[in-house]
Order: structure tokens, then sequence, then C-alpha cells
């Protein structure tokens, strides 16, 4: 028992510290959103129960996080900072279930110190809910296998639930659990028993008004997701982007935590406990599929981040159980090391004399946007409306504007839905509107659809001598729906 409530006691300390660390970190980050935090931002704007790429949870942390502290970009990155310590303090709890309490604390220490939980921290992220909910989901899992209380199932169902109004991919630990029941022997009963079916149950009621939601909007979240993945296209193996991804694997979990992950994956002899069975089916299923579609398509490096709430306990385990402090304590001061130089980075730079550049600034998508935003102001008189095809543009421009959707419309002649500003905001017919265009192309759609076009000075904001914003603008007058030939 003083073992168990030291380790709980230094837990807590650690998550203290690195959040505090965090929090001060992001009080001196002068960076604009990303495009998909100022998406979301407009999101939660106006709350749904979906939106065209994303379940609402996302939307509905902002909504409440800027309901008290506003919409500076502090108060909508903080969301990470809030919620990490309690997928961490869930990681613990399974960790000490399926072993002991000194395997919990070190695999939440591992969890909240991977580089990519490091970077999310300070965004605003939909990987930021799904990573709470499906730490907590493990926990009520593995609780209910071993002792099938009805409580402990009707949780797993509502986390289940809110965790596939977080992501969509959340769908893969449902999957990942029947594969768990039906393989592994001491658990095929569970099958047999309405319990688990009554998680399912409850989790699709939960899940529900998003089904209701895609159904009225012709399933916009479908198309997205194909056309990210690229799993539709005509080439068949993608060799190099399964390598790349898989390498990029050791950034975003950790460069030695990855490694023993893949060391202990063919260590059969240690993975015959029960325990270690079901954390390796509750989190290499997720690997798998997202390396194939690497491998048939194309996925982005954090898409499996959910198989590292299993991988954090499986690498703790393993070290743990061979007595490899060293390499244990090597990999959280590694990871800590790496979440320190991602957060100075520029700082590091200046000190050094390393000059920014493009090719060496990976903040370069966040600078500038504030300068644009002026210079769109500068040309949109109140009565305007600001059209676009480009969501990054007019998602930038609302957001440091501090603009309402309504401000906006999509160009979308072809009648596309590309964006959630194609679902929300179409352009409609209007004589008496006059309306600024960013970045729409010159073609035989755009002259004949509105009633005068005057061509206006480009806007530019130049980041580097490489890289730069760039906007095409018009003044237009009367809109009287595509007339394109």
């Amino acid at each position: 028992m003083t073992s168990e409530r030291n380790s709980f006691a230094w837990l807590l300390l650690f998550i203290a510290g690195i959040t505090a660390y965090r929090f001060f970190a992001l009080l001196g980050y002068d960076y604009a959103l990303y495009t998909d935090e100022a998406y979301y931002w407009l999101w939660s704007k106006e709350l749904e129960w979906g939106y065209y790429s994303k379940p609402p949870v996302i939307a509905l942390l902002i909504r409440a996080a800027t309901s008290v502290c506003g919409d500076a970009e502090v108060c909508i990155r903080s969301i990470g900072i809030i919620l990490y310590p309690f997928t961490a303090l869930g990681i613990y709890l399974t960790g000490k279930t399926v072993a002991n309490s000194r395997v919990g604390l070190w695999a939440a220490v591992l969890f909240i110190t991977m580089p990519a939980v490091s970077v999310s921290s300070l965004t605003a992220s939909t990987d930021i809910p799904l990573l709470l909910l499906w730490s907590w989901s493990l926990f009520f899992f593995i609780k209910a296998l071993d002792g099938n209380n009805w409580s402990l199932w009707i949780l797993l169902g509502i986390a289940g639930g809110i965790g596939m109004l977080s992501k969509y991919n959340f769908a893969i630990f449902f999957i990942s659990g029947l594969l768990l029941m039906g393989i592994v022997k001491t658990d095929r009963h569970h099958l047999l028993s309405i319990k688990p079916w009554l998680a399912v149950l409850i989790a699709f009621l939960v899940f529900l008004p998003n089904l209701v939601w895609n159904f009225s909007n012709d399933f916009p979240t479908i198309t997205h997701t194909s056309e990210i993945s690229g799993v539709l296209s005509e080439s068949f193996f993608h060799w190099d982007s399964l390598g790349g991804f898989l390498l990029s694997q050791f950034i975003i979990f950790g460069i030695i935590s990855f490694g023993v992950l893949l060391t202990l994956l063919t260590r059969n002899n240690w993975l015959q406990e029960t325990n270690k069975i079901r954390l390796l089916y509750m989190g290499l299923p997720f690997l798998l599929l997202i390396s194939g579609i690497a491998l048939f398509g194309k996925s982005n490096e954090n898409w499996a981040s959910p198989t590292y709430v299993a991988g954090s306990l499986l690498v703790a385990w393993w070290l743990y159980d061979k007595g490899l402090k060293k390499l244990l304590y090597s990999a959280v001061l590694l990871n800590l090391v790496l979440m320190v130089v991602s957060t100075h980075l520029d700082t590091i730079k200046t000190a050094t004399g390393i000059e920014n550049t493009s090719a060496n600034d990976p903040f370069k998508r966040l600078r500038g946007w504030r300068e644009f935003a002026a210079q769109v102001d500068e040309r949109l008189s109140p009565d305007m409306i600001l059209v676009s095809p480009s969501r990054t543009l007019l998602s930038h421009y609302l957001y440091e504007a501090k603009q309402p959707i309504s401000r906006s419309a999509s160009w979308n002649p072809k009648n596309r839905i590309r964006s959630h500003f194609d679902l929300v905001r179409e352009l409609k017919q209007d004589e008496n509107q006059t309306y600024l265009l960013l970045k729409v192309r010159e073609d035989d759609c755009l002259a004949g659809s509105f009633d005068s076009i005057e061509p206006q000075p480009p806007i530019k904001v130049d980041i580097y001598d490489n890289y730069s914003i760039e906007a095409s603008v018009a003044l237009a007058r009367g809109f009287k729906g595509y007339q394109c030939q």
C-alpha cells in the first residue's frame, strides 16, 4: 500500500511539474493558430452534432475553454494541457490493474512525455479527447473483463460513445475489443453475455446524433476520409509512404520507446500472460491498420497515436520486468529533451546563431497570418462578404479578425463538398451584395457570375524568400449564380 501511495504521489508531482512547464511555455507562445485550430474555433461558435471532417467534441471543448478565458490562442490551446494529465491518470490506473503501481507510474510518465503529446499539448487537436477517452475506456474494459460488473460495462459504453464523438477512428477500439474477446480464451465467454453488447449499444446511442447529422448531410466525412487517405488512388502499393510512416513513429512515440515496443513484440515468451495479450490486442491492430492505409494510400504520422496508450503500458512493463531501469530512465530523459527542443526551437536557434528558413522552420505555417488578416481588413468593408475556395484563407482571416462565419462564403462552382464552408456557407444569389474575392481563379465561371468584377492588387505576406502567403484579390458586385461555360 505504501508503494502504491508513493507511486501515485510521484506521478502527481511529475504531472504537476510538466503541466506547469507547458502552461508557462504556452504563455510565451507567439504563434498564430494552425489552420485546423482556426477551423475548429469557427465550429465552436455554432455548435452542431457534426462537422465536415470531425465529430463535435473538439468544437465543444474549445467552446468551453473560450467561454471561460476568451478567444486568445493561449485559451484555445489550453485544452491539451488540461486534459492530458487525466489521460495519464487513466494509464496509471490501467497499469496498476494489470501489473502494479510502478508499471502504472512509468507507463503514465512515458505517455505524458512522448513527443507527440508534448507537441499536441500546445495545440487544439482532436487527438486530445481521443486519447483521453481511449485511456479511460481501456481501463474500464480491462476491469470489466475481470470483474464483469454492470457498472463497468456501462461506463465503457458511455466513454466509448464520447470517444466516437471525439474522432471517428475510435471505432477501432470496439473492433479491437471484439477481436480480443473472440481470440483470447479466458475472455471468450464475454461474447455470450449481454453486458459487452450493452456497452456497444450505449456507445451507439451516444454516437447516434452524429450519425443522424451525417445522414442529413450525405455523409461528408466518408468523402473526406477517402480523399486524405488516398486509398482510392490508382497506384496500388506505396512502400515509400509505409516506410516514412513507420520511421515517423520513432518521433511520435519516442525513439527508445518505439524501439523497445518493436523489440518486445518479438518476445513471445514474455507475451504469454493474459493482461499482456489484452494490451497487445488493444494497441497493435490500430498500428497495423494505419500502416495498411499508409501502404495503400497515405497516412498522417499521428493517426496511430492511440496505439501508444497500450504501447506505453507494454513498454514500461517489459522494461520493469527485465530490470532495465537505465533504459527506462533514458527513454523518459530523451523524451524530455525532445520536448524542450520542440517547445523552444526558435529560442535555441537564436541563441546558437541558426537562421530560420523555410527548410528548417516547422512553424512556418503559423507565421504571417496576423499580417494577412490586416491586409484583408484594409479592403473588406463592413457590408462585404469574403469569398474564397480556400478554407485556409477563410479560417485564418475569420479567426484573426474575430468575425463570424456568416461574413464568409465558399466559392464552389463545381458544387463539391471540400470543407465545412461548402456545407454551411454556400454563395447565394444577391444582386445588391458586394464581395471581396480571395484566390478565386479567373475562368469562365468567374467572368459571367457577377454583374461586375474589378481586379485589385494581390495580397502577399513574405515569410521567407521562397515562402509566402499569397492571394489574388477582386472586388465583385451582384452574384447571379454560377454561370460556367
